[in-house]
């Protein structure tokens, strides 16, 4: 099992910015939670659709992808739409496909958000998000975590797919993400106050 929140890092800062630069997950001491070869596409492919890494991480607001392609800023991106497949309750009998229940998109500058429909069978697109790329190749998204419905572990399967073939290029899965939120410093000053406070009481 892959647990990654802030109440892992030991950093001044435990934010992360949307900007496709990967520095501050460096700097958090994070790394990917799954890596693919480069070069193991069909030649036919621009170097964009080229997965070469995936990244996650939790703050007590968001949920924060990364992904890694070959080559720099994707001057196709319009040719290609990165993927993140959400299975938040890792239950193959819920959702649609292999059990997903959301689907995070991501083309040409654009991000979107959607949860499986049972009654129609479709996923709707419910959210529009913030995305960014990179000019070294890495592309970044931010989803709140009021968006998800999650019993802490979920699987993950980060993909390229290709608009004008219609088809998967590169995909990477990840098994039992752990999400766990962490608790606002805030709520642990005013928590240690009320302990402190019925220790007062109680001695008198």
């Amino acid at each position: 099992m892959i647990c990654i929140t802030t109440r892992d890092i030991h950093a001044e800062t435990t934010t992360i910015t949307v900007d496709g630069n990967p520095n501050d997950w460096i700097e958090l001491g994070l790394n990917p939670v799954g890596t693919d070869p480069p070069f193991n596409i069909e030649s036919y492919h621009d170097i964009c659709a080229d997965l070469l890494e995936a990244w996650v991480y939790n703050d007590t607001e968001n949920l924060y992808f990364m992904i890694k392609v070959r080559g720099g800023y994707p001057e196709d991106w319009d040719r290609n739409t990165y993927f993140i497949s959400i299975d938040a309750d890792k239950n193959l009998e819920t959702g649609g496909g292999m059990g997903w229940e959301y689907i995070i998109s991501g083309m040409d500058g654009s991000a979107f958000f959607s949860i499986w429909n049972q009654t129609t069978l479709e996923f709707d697109i419910k959210y529009t998000l913030e995305i960014a790329a990179g000019d070294t190749g890495y592309i970044e998204w931010a989803v709140p975590l009021n968006y998800l419905n999650y019993t802490g572990k979920m699987d993950l399967k980060f993909s390229t797919w290709d608009n004008i073939l219609k088809e998967t290029v590169n995909s990477i899965t990840v098994k039992d993400i752990c999400i766990i939120p962490e608790i606002s410093s805030n709520i642990i000053v005013l928590a240690l106050l009320g302990i402190t406070i019925l220790i007062f009481l109680f001695r008198r």
